[in-house]
């Protein structure tokens, strides 16, 4: 990713303009990501489980020329807020290891 001088961000993505100053990014470039160990990732797999959470907005993973795969992952605050309410409080997150 780069960020050029007038602030624009060139990414591996496709990208449009929804409206003045704002980007929406709307694909990937490419399929698969590379890991810098030589290791292929098909990442839509994992996005499309990960958003059947009804508690999950959005995921996506990064990762191309680095060590590990990373998500950035958007919460349903909605959903959260509805979980807060049936259970009383939310005491406990597990995650995934």
């Amino acid at each position: 990713m780069n960020m050029l001088a007038d602030c624009w961000v060139v990414a591996e993505g496709v990208a449009g303009s929804k409206m003045a100053g704002v980007v929406v990014l709307t694909g990937r470039a490419k399929d698969t990501i590379v890991l810098s160990s030589g290791e292929n990732i098909e990442p839509s797999s994992i996005e499309d489980a990960a958003v059947c959470s009804p508690l999950i907005k959005f995921c996506v993973l990064l990762g191309q020329d680095r060590r590990s795969l990373g998500a950035l992952i958007v919460p349903d605050p909605e959903a959260w807020e509805e979980l807060e309410k049936e259970k009383g409080g939310i005491t406990c997150v597990n995650h995934i290891p």
